[in-house]
């Protein structure tokens, strides 16, 4: 288990919304074993669902 925080900042852009996530973790070796569970890629597929939930 590792600790860590997500900050999620939304706010309105033109017709649409901006969208930023980071993430803090307690410590190097945390933050690495996060981007290995693919923080990245669960987070893109996040926004493409929540994208394609909007558009419908």
């Amino acid at each position: 288990m590792f600790k860590s925080t997500l900050c999620l900042l939304i706010s309105a852009a033109g017709q649409g919304a901006g969208y930023t996530a980071s993430a803090r973790h307690w410590n190097e070796a945390a933050m690495k074993r996060h981007a290995q569970m693919g923080f990245a890629e669960g987070w893109a597929m996040v926004v493409e669902q929540l994208a394609a939930l909007a558009e419908a």
